[in-house]
């Protein structure tokens, strides 16, 4: 579920700037995805911590990576410096797929 809300909250933030929303309303989308993922991210660490998950540390890095790109994403926002949110959706796309992965597999260690 939490994977789920993550993937929509990423398409919300592509829809809020297509749509042309105001700069208020795309600013807080931007702090909705991030706020989430560091919440969603937190708990999945420490899932994985716990459990002596393999690539642990390459999952911590790959949620630092996402925040970091989401984040400088916001920034450059709200300087008035993106024109397309592309290379964005690019990117969590990309990042979701790989990612995703990883932490179906977690899930799947913690199962056992």
């Amino acid at each position: 579920e939490q994977l789920k809300q993550l993937a929509e909250l990423a398409n919300t933030v592509y829809t809020t700037f297509r749509a042309n929303k105001p700069k208020k309303e795309m600013k807080d989308t931007l702090r909705s995805l991030s706020d989430f993922a560091a919440y969603h991210f937190g708990t999945i660490e420490g899932y994985a911590d716990e459990s002596g998950f393999s690539d642990a540390k390459q999952m911590k890095q790959s949620f630092k990576d996402f925040s970091a790109k989401i984040n400088d994403f916001a920034k450059l926002y709200a300087d008035g410096k993106v024109k397309s949110a592309d290379a964005l959706m690019l990117f969590m796309n990309n990042w979701m797929k790989a990612d995703f992965a990883q932490m179906k597999l977690l899930a799947e260690s913690l199962k056992k």
